[in-house]
């Protein structure tokens, strides 16, 4: 179950929230989302929430509110932007 997810602009802090993240989480159980693989899962069709393992607990990257909402409606995250 994903408890936390941070969607953010590139170039604004990405990288300090992720080595926080990974601290509190451990590393194994965050998962940093790349732009490109989120176009590309578009581009096949897949929800970006059917590619996560289950062991996750959060998720870093750059993709839209669009492309995590199921995630949200069903973990009911902890969502910063």
């Amino acid at each position: 179950m994903v408890k936390f997810i941070f969607l953010h602009v590139p170039k604004t802090g990405g990288s300090s929230i992720l080595k926080i993240l990974e601290q509190h989480y451990g590393k194994e159980n965050v998962l940093k989302v790349k732009r490109e693989d989120c176009l590309e899962a578009n581009k096949s069709g897949i929800l970006l929430s059917s590619t996560i393992p289950k062991h996750i607990k959060a998720i870093h990257g750059h993709f839209r509110y669009a492309e995590i909402e199921d995630i949200v409606h069903r973990d009911k995250p902890i969502l910063v932007t």
